[in-house]
Formats: structure tokens, C-alpha cells, sequence
């Protein structure tokens, strides 16, 4: 019995213990994962938060990246309105860090429980890089706190974070490589015997300053991916279609999009759905005024004036009129009524003349 009672009160406080100890689930990532920019772009981040079981209330929040090739001000982070966070503390730029304190105060009905977007921090791009430079949240330092009943406000729920990444290339969608200058002239003698001496200079390969120079036959043509319609592929004359050209280059940029409706029209967009860079997703409206069957399709084209293939973004489009739209159906006969002949007219007499004899005769009796 004495043995009992210490081992009793030993398990009951350890029972206690894992009922009060946090369970660290909560996560942090970035969105996009990955970006590609020019030096002197400005990259946006969005940053969430993903708490699995756990009721986040509180966010020390500290990225880590290389001061080197990117920076950020304080100015440069804003809190989501819709995430119900305040900053009570920062932001902080140090070396090489950003951090910021963030709470949701003392509303527990604000407490963040599923993904959210809490903010979004945007980067400068000062320097190039040949390799890409990476945006981290800091284990060490980072702190998030849960108000969950199985959770203590004091102990840290974050489990884990996903950083980003951000590759410089410099314009034209190419990484700058070192290049080597060949120093000095070779100038070999040859000395022939009983004869004048020879010399002859051999001209150095010219050198190209400003980046690497691709290699014929290695480039990567760009792939057009889907080309989608936002109604159907058939209708009625005048009929508008807003079409969507996705599409990616997996070694440069996509420079223009060229749009072939099948009517007779052609449209090429330089400058938006992300044309510039390596992934586009570029919209079209258009209005077939005639009736006519219509294939449309969509070529993407590189840096390096490579081309994708037309078959993997065409799509055939039926546009009909309204006499075509009443063809198949079939007029029910109206009725024919025969004019009245000459045996018509001869049973008309007669009834007329039933009818004067009934009258007479009613005439007759009554007087």
C-alpha cells in the first residue's frame, strides 16, 4: 500500500503532463515556391500559415536570404487584413533577416485554424547569381504559440517551414557565366633553311563580355500546354470566346504569343499573362461574325525565336446562323377547307325554305 500511493501520484502527474504538453503542427510556406527575375525586379512572397490541430494566436515570424543578392525594407512587408493579425512588434531588418511579431490580440475567436495567408513580403533583386539564391524561415528563432485546450500558450507549436527560391538571370532569360579572355598573341616562327624566315600571327577567338552564348541546337523549344475555352465549342453567329493559352519554356522566356483564330484573324501578345517570363497563361477574346466551321490555335516563341507546336494547343470551333439553327424541323399542314360547291348551295335553298314554310303555317293557326 505505502509503495502504491508514490507510484500513483507519479503516474497521474505524468498523465497531466502529456495533456498539457503542445503538439507542434503548425506550418509556414511560401507562395510561389519559386520565382525568376532580373536584377532591379521586385519579388513578391505570400506567406502562410497552416496550423493542422493547433489554434494559432501568436507569430514571431523571422526569413532568413542573402543580403548579397536580394534585400527588403520594413515598408516592403503587409499584413493580410483577412488573416485578423496585428503587428505588435517590428517589422526588423538586421543582416541577412526579417522578422516581425504578430497576434491576434485577446479575441480567441481570431485564432488562425486552417491555411491562411498571413502577409506577403516583397524582395529586390540587386546582383546576379549563376546559382538560384534561397528564402528561408529560420527554425531557431521562429516562435508560434496555440490557445488549443490541449495546448500550453508557452511552448512552441511550429513543426516546420518550406523555403522559397529565387533565380537571377540576367536580360535575354540567360545566367551569367564567367568568361575567359585569352591574354597575348601566339606568333610561332618558322625558320626554313637558305630562305627568308616566315612568321605568321594567329588571331585570338574573339571574346563575348555579358554572359554565356547557347550552344546551336541546345536550346529548348517552348511548350504550349492547354488551350481552353470559356464556353463551349459550338454556337450561334456572332459568337464571343475568351480563349486562355497556358504554356512554359524550361530554359529561357516566352516573348510573344501568337493567336490564329481560323478566320482569317491573327493576333501576337508581347507584354502580358506573364510574357517575359518562363511560365504564361495569356487570354484572348474574340468574335466569330460568320457561320463556319474554325480551327484556332495558339504558338508561343522564345528568346531564341524557337517555336512550340501548333498541334498541342488547337482547338476546333462550329459557329452556326439561325436559318442553320431551324434546319430539321417540320411544319405541321395547316387544314384544307373546300370552297362551297353548287350541292352547297342547293341544301341552303332548302333549308330556307323549310323554315319560311314553318312560319307560315304558325301564322295561319294563329289567325
Amino acid at each position: 500500500m505505502l509503495l502504491a500511493i508514490p507510484a500513483t501520484i507519479y503516474l497521474v502527474k505524468q498523465q497531466q503532463d502529456l495533456r498539457t504538453q503542445a503538439v507542434p503542427n503548425t506550418t509556414l510556406s511560401f507562395a510561389p515556391s519559386n520565382q525568376t527575375a532580373e536584377v532591379g525586379d521586385l519579388v513578391p512572397f505570400d506567406i502562410f500559415v497552416s496550423p493542422g490541430n493547433n489554434q494559432v494566436s501568436f507569430i514571431k515570424l523571422v526569413i532568413k536570404y542573402d543580403s548579397t543578392l536580394v534585400s527588403t525594407t520594413e515598408d516592403d512587408f503587409l499584413v493580410d487584413p483577412l488573416s485578423n493579425l496585428t503587428v505588435i512588434q517590428g517589422p526588423v531588418v538586421g543582416t541577412d533577416e526579417f522578422s516581425v511579431v504578430l497576434t491576434v490580440q485577446a479575441d480567441p475567436t481570431k485564432v488562425i485554424q486552417q491555411n491562411t495567408k498571413i502577409g506577403t513580403i516583397t524582395f529586390s533583386v540587386d546582383a546576379p547569381s549563376d546559382v538560384p539564391t534561397q528564402i528561408s524561415f529560420d527554425p531557431n528563432q521562429i516562435q508560434i504559440s496555440s490557445i488549443a485546450a490541449p495546448d500550453s500558450f508557452t511552448e512552441n507549436v511550429f513543426l516546420n517551414g518550406t523555403p522559397a527560391t529565387i533565380t537571377i538571370v540576367v536580360e535575354g532569360g540567360l545566367t551569367p557565366t564567367p568568361t575567359a579572355t585569352p591574354s597575348g598573341t601566339l606568333t610561332p616562327t618558322i625558320t626554313v633553311t637558305g630562305g627568308p624566315t616566315v612568321t605568321t600571327t594567329q588571331t585570338p577567338t574573339p571574346t563575348i563580355i555579358g554572359g554565356a552564348v547557347p550552344t546551336p541546337g541546345t536550346n529548348e523549344a517552348p511548350v504550349c500546354s492547354n488551350l481552353l475555352t470559356d464556353l463551349g465549342i459550338i454556337g450561334v453567329a456572332p459568337y464571343t470566346l475568351i480563349f486562355t493559352a497556358e504554356g512554359s519554356d524550361s530554359d529561357g522566356t516566352i516573348e510573344k504569343a501568337t493567336f490564329d483564330f481560323g478566320d482569317g484573324t491573327i493576333e501576337d501578345i508581347l507584354d502580358e499573362g506573364g510574357i517575359g517570363t518562363s511560365t504564361v497563361s495569356v487570354q484572348r477574346t474574340h468574335t466569330y461574325v460568320s457561320a463556319g466551321a474554325f480551327t484556332a490555335n495558339v504558338i508561343l516563341t522564345d528568346d531564341f525565336d524557337s517555336v512550340s507546336e501548333t498541334a498541342s494547343c488547337s482547338i476546333d470551333i462550329t459557329v452556326t446562323d439561325d436559318s442553320q439553327g431551324q434546319t430539321g424541323l417540320t411544319a405541321t399542314p395547316s387544314p384544307t377547307i373546300a370552297p362551297p360547291g353548287p350541292e352547297s348551295a342547293i341544301v341552303g335553298i332548302g333549308v330556307l325554305g323549310a323554315i319560311l314554310f314553318a312560319i307560315g303555317v304558325i301564322l295561319f293557326f294563329a289567325l
